[in-house]
């Protein structure tokens, strides 16, 4: 079995026309590779109607509600990562509830919030009593900021992972995405991620 654990979708809503050949073009991109499922998020509106890392509340309920279409119409190959903003936290509690019953399997953070950030907290609590993993958007040994991103690295989600012990972590990015070698080190001593 061969697990892609972060994948993205798109929606009529984001900026692409070619949405829907997009999405197809991710399936049979994982069926050549042997990808039995894709773990995927939409990020809210992909930056149409608010920022891509700073969705606004309905705009993560309209992507979400098209994964879990998604993932009822390829039950065998997609699963859903429910993605809120943590910033709007009573919205994000209430999203991941209703997400997670309706058979969403993980929490996705995007870059709106450091993961270090204690906002993040209330969110990892409900993952931890749900039993779900949450993946966060990291960005190894950071040497700048992105705009419209609060991007982190892995000295972050550390902190956050040694307040939720009980909470498995995925660090995105870790196989692609900037100097995994200043990360390793780090998560020698988180075990939880």
């Amino acid at each position: 079995m061969l697990i892609d654990v972060h994948a993205h979708f798109l929606h009529e809503r984001t900026p692409r026309a070619d949405w829907r050949e997009r999405n197809a073009s991710r399936l049979r991109a994982g069926e050549r590779v042997g990808i039995t499922f894709h773990v995927a998020s939409i990020l809210g509106s992909w930056g149409q109607t608010s920022p891509t890392y700073f969705p606004s509340p309905a705009d993560c309920r309209y992507g979400n509600d098209r994964m879990l279409d998604l993932q009822r119409e390829h039950p065998g190959r997609v699963r859903a990562y429910v993605t809120v903003n943590p910033n709007y936290t009573e919205d994000a509690l209430a999203e991941m509830r209703r997400c997670l019953d309706a058979g969403m399997i993980g929490l996705k953070l995007a870059a709106s919030r450091r993961a270090d950030d204690r906002l993040l907290d209330p969110v990892c609590g409900l993952a931890g009593e749900r039993g779900v993993p949450v993946l966060h958007h990291v960005w190894q040994h950071r040497r700048r900021d992105y705009p419209a991103q609060e991007a982190s690295d892995a000295r972050e989600l550390a902190a956050l992972a040694a307040r939720h012990p009980g909470v498995p972590f995925i660090l995105a990015h870790i196989g692609g995405g900037g100097d995994w070698l200043h990360s390793l080190p780090v998560l020698r001593d988180a075990p939880n991620i």
